[in-house]
C-alpha cells in the first residue's frame, strides 16, 4: 500500500512532488465535506462554497498536472477544433432565382 501511496505523490524524478500531495489533500478534504454535508444534518455547505471547493480543486489539479499536460492534450484539441472548423465550412445554400412575376408583385 505505502508503494502505490508513494507513487501518487512523487514526482517523475521520484522525488516527493508539493503539487501532487496537496492535490491529493484537496480532494480528500472535497469528499470528505461532501459526504458530510449529506449525511449529517449538522454540517450545511452554501452552494458558494461547493463553487469555491471545485474552483480550488481544479486548480491545484491543473499545478499538479503541470505543464508537461501541454503535449499530451495540445495536439488532441488542436485535432477535436480542427474536425469542428472542417464540419461547419460547408457551402451556404443555394437561393431560388425570383421569376420575373415576383419581381414585378414588388
Amino acid at each position: 500500500m505505502s508503494r502505490y501511496l508513494r507513487e501518487l505523490l512523487s514526482d517523475e524524478a521520484g522525488g516527493l512532488s508539493s503539487a501532487r500531495s496537496s492535490f491529493w489533500l484537496t480532494l480528500v478534504v472535497a469528499l470528505g465535506l461532501t459526504v458530510a454535508d449529506g449525511l449529517s444534518p449538522a454540517i450545511t455547505v452554501p452552494e458558494p462554497g461547493y463553487t469555491l471547493l471545485g474552483a480550488i480543486v481544479g486548480i491545484v489539479g491543473i499545478w499538479a498536472a503541470g505543464p508537461r499536460i501541454a503535449q499530451y492534450l495540445g495536439p488532441a484539441l488542436g485535432s477535436m477544433v480542427q474536425g469542428i472548423g472542417s464540419s461547419r465550412r460547408s457551402p451556404e445554400p443555394e437561393r431560388p432565382e425570383p421569376d420575373a412575376e415576383t419581381m414585378r408583385e414588388r
